[in-house]
C-alpha cells in the first residue's frame, strides 16, 4: 500500500505558526485516522533537552500515545564527535522520554542509511497500530498552542500567599475548636458549625477572586490554568476543614464545598 505522510513543523515553528497549527490539527483528525504519529528529535542534543522538546508537545500528543513513535535522527553526530553510541546511550534517551510520556516505540536514524530504511521503519510502525484520530476542541487546541507568559517572582509569591493565608486560617480555627467545651452550647453547636462552614466558603471564594487583582491580564489558556491551580490549592484546605466540621457535628449536618463556583475572568 501507499505511505501517506503529513509533515508539519509542530510547535517549534518560528514563522506562520498559526498556519502550521491548523495544518497539524487537520492532520491529527484526518478522516480514517492516522496509523502513527512520528515525533522527530535529535540525538545531537542532550537526552534531557530531547525530553524537554517532547514536553512542549505532551498536551497535543497525549491522546495518541498508542500511536506515538519518537524518531531520533542525527545519531551519527555523537559518533562524529567521538562519543560511542551504545545500547546504554540509546536506553538513556528512551528512559528520559518514558519518564514523561507513554510511547509506542522508538526509531533511530541518520542520513547515511538512506531514505529507504526510514520509509521501511515508518511503514513497520504504522503496521503495528490501529488508526485513530482526535478532534481537538477549539479551547484544547488553543491551549496546546498558547504562548505562555511566565509569571513574575512577585506574582508567584502573591498567589502562594493567597493559599498559605487561607490554609493558616483553617488551621487556626481548627485549633481553637478543639479546645471548646461543646457541652455548654447544646443544640447551638450544629447551628454554629453550619454557619462556620458557610463563612469559610465565602472567605475561600473571596481569596480566589483576589486572583484577578494579582494577574489582571486578559484570559488565555495559560492564565486560566494558573487560575484553576490557585482555586484547587485553596480548595484543598477548605475541603479538609469542612470534613472536620462535619465530623465535629457527628454527621448531623450536611456540609458542602460551595465556593469556587465561577471563574472571575470568564464568568
Amino acid at each position: 500500500g501507499n505511505l501517506q505522510v503529513f509533515d508539519t513543523p509542530g510547535l517549534g515553528a518560528q514563522r506562520d505558526k498559526m498556519e502550521h497549527a491548523l495544518h497539524l490539527r487537520e492532520a491529527l483528525r484526518v478522516e480514517g485516522g492516522v496509523h502513527a504519529v512520528i515525533f522527530v528529535t535529535s540525538m545531537s542534543v542532550r537526552s534531557d533537552d530531547a525530553a524537554a522538546e517532547l514536553a512542549r508537545h505532551v498536551g497535543l500528543l497525549r491522546p495518541f500515545h498508542h500511536n506515538l513513535f519518537v524518531l531520533f535522527n542525527k545519531i551519527d553526530v555523537p559518533m562524529a564527535n567521538g562519543v560511542c553510541l551504545t545500547h546504554e546511550t540509546k536506553a538513556e534517551y528512551m528512559e528520559m522520554i518514558d519518564g514523561m510520556q507513554d510511547v509506542a516505540g522508538y526509531i533511530f536514524y541518520h542520513h547515511g542509511v538512506g531514505p529507504a530504511f526510514l520509509a521501511d521503519a515508518i511503514s513497520e510502525a504504522c503496521s503495528t497500530c490501529e488508526p485513530m484520530s482526535y478532534n481537538f476542541s477549539d479551547f484544547e487546541f488553543a491551549w496546546c498552542f498558547d504562548i505562555e507568559r511566565n509569571l513574575t517572582k512577585k506574582e508567584h509569591e502573591q498567589l502562594n500567599g493567597l493559599v498559605a493565608d487561607f490554609a493558616a486560617l483553617c488551621d487556626n480555627i481548627h485549633n481553637q475548636l478543639t479546645v471548646v467545651d461543646w457541652t455548654t452550647y447544646g443544640n447551638y453547636k450544629q447551628v454554629f458549625l453550619s454557619d462556620l462552614s458557610i463563612k469559610l466558603n465565602e472567605i475561600a471564594e473571596a481569596q480566589v477572586r483576589k486572583f484577578t487583582g494579582i494577574i489582571p491580564d486578559e484570559v488565555t489558556p495559560s492564565i486560566y490554568a494558573h487560575y484553576l491551580s490557585t482555586k484547587k490549592r485553596i480548595g484543598a484546605p477548605l475541603k479538609v476543614m469542612l470534613e472536620r466540621l462535619q465530623k465535629m457535628s457527628g454527621g448531623i449536618i450536611s456540609i458542602q464545598q460551595q465556593c469556587l463556583r465561577k471563574c472571575p475572568h470568564c464568568g
